[in-house]
């Protein structure tokens, strides 16, 4: 099932559990295609004047919190796919809302930079997002270290782009020939790359609407002594969403980190054979 451009993609993060609370960080992250999607502000810098931003930021954003007690099922987002296959959905408001203040700040950090949007092109084609994925032959490869290879029964790597001899040192050290055509990039840039960057100032991403840490209370102390699921779901703005959900495994003991899978929220079980699973540590 293709993905639509326009999402506000919602991930769930477990932090740590201590009893019947559970701590957790709830990322959104606007896709390119959602950024290029601009409406018209009153400017905060430029009193009587407007400024065109992002218009994802004017909606009236409601989270809450989506638990599954056990891995009898996946976390469906068809409430009759999840009684078919027995699983009980435990759901709780969060308060998780916008900042009030989110014109503003996006106004500051449009104020930072340069950018290429869908009303202010500065390249040939601002709107597109990401370009074209290149060819597997240019793949980026990462080098298997003799600790990695060493902590199980490793054989062999099971893809192409995990090296294990002197491939990854002999392209650092290789030196193409000068390019007499090459031309410096641009200053000007996107929303995404503008997103990229909040994203690593964990206190920014929180002022800009971002990052959300939240606690939680469980049902039960014991609530996932067998495992689970846990999620987020935007009760409003349902056209951009599009969530995540964390598989909780049981702790062992003198391991105090959860062990969780994240894979999309699926609407029923016809559309599993379609996705693909990222196991997070």
């Amino acid at each position: 099932m293709a993905l639509a451009k326009e999402k506000l993609r919602i991930l769930t993060f477990p932090q740590h559990i201590s009893g019947d609370k559970l701590n957790l960080n709830a990322l959104l992250l606007p896709t390119q295609g959602l950024l290029n999607l601009e409406a018209t502000f009153p400017s905060q810098l430029n009193p009587g004047s407007t400024v065109q931003l992002p218009k994802f930021i004017s909606g009236d954003l409601k989270l809450e919190l989506k638990a599954i007690k056990g891995l009898s099922s996946y976390p469906f987002s068809d409430a009759t796919a999840l009684t078919d296959e027995g699983a009980t959905v435990e759901t709780q408001p969060t308060g998780v809302t916008f900042p009030g203040n989110l014109p503003a700040l996006y106004e500051g950090l449009a104020a930072q930079f340069t950018l290429d949007t869908a009303t202010k092109p500065l390249s040939s084609n601002p709107t597109s997002g990401a370009p074209a994925p290149r060819a597997d032959s240019d793949g980026i490869c990462k080098y298997l270290p003799h600790s990695y290879r060493g902590a199980f029964n490793f054989t062999t790597p099971r893809t192409e782009f995990a090296k294990i001899d002197d491939t990854y040192h002999c392209a650092i050290k290789r030196s193409p020939p000068f390019d007499p055509t090459f031309k410096q990039s641009p200053d000007y840039i996107t929303w995404g790359r503008v997103i990229a960057f909040c994203l690593r100032q964990p206190l920014l991403a929180q002022s800009i609407g971002l990052l959300y840490p939240i606690e939680v209370t469980l049902p039960a102390l014991n609530y996932f002594e067998a495992g689970g699921w846990v999620y987020r779901w935007a009760e409003r703005v349902p056209h951009w969403r599009r969530s995540r959900s964390r598989r909780l495994r049981r702790r062992r003991a003198r391991r105090p980190r959860w062990l969780r899978q994240a894979l999309a929220s699926l609407p029923a079980p016809r559309e599993l054979c379609s996705r693909r699973r990222m196991l997070c540590r």
